[in-house]
């Protein structure tokens, strides 16, 4: 990333914000999600069937869930997880502890085991 890009302006690259916005490679859409303080955001990718999710405190409702198509190209080479913002504070578990919200089936697994 340049000076001035997110995660989801460049190639390879795909992103939430609670903008009500979602970005695929630079390219931006409208997310009618509403995220308030406090609450945890889960992203899970299935890599067979090579989509993303959302989930807004466990739930993979619309207008959560299915996110994003992944390009098999891209992906290929491997995910990487980032994040970008401009001001507040973030956490994230990638694995290290139990996640709070289960993923959406069982057989996902962790970023970190």
């Amino acid at each position: 990333l340049q000076l001035g890009q997110t995660v989801g302006d460049t190639a390879g690259s795909w992103a939430v914000d609670h903008y009500k916005a979602k970005f695929n490679q630079g390219d931006r859409e409208e997310y009618p999600c509403q995220w308030k303080q406090g609450d945890v955001i889960g992203l899970a990718c299935d890599l067979q069937a090579m989509q993303m999710l959302v989930s807004v405190n466990g739930s993979f409702v619309a207008p959560n869930g299915h996110v994003f198509d992944l390009a098999p190209d891209v992906v290929r080479s491997g995910l990487f997880a980032a994040f970008s913002c401009r001001a507040g504070t973030v956490g994230y578990n990638l694995g290290e502890v139990p996640f709070k919200y289960d993923p959406p089936a069982a057989d996902y697994c962790a970023f970190v085991k």
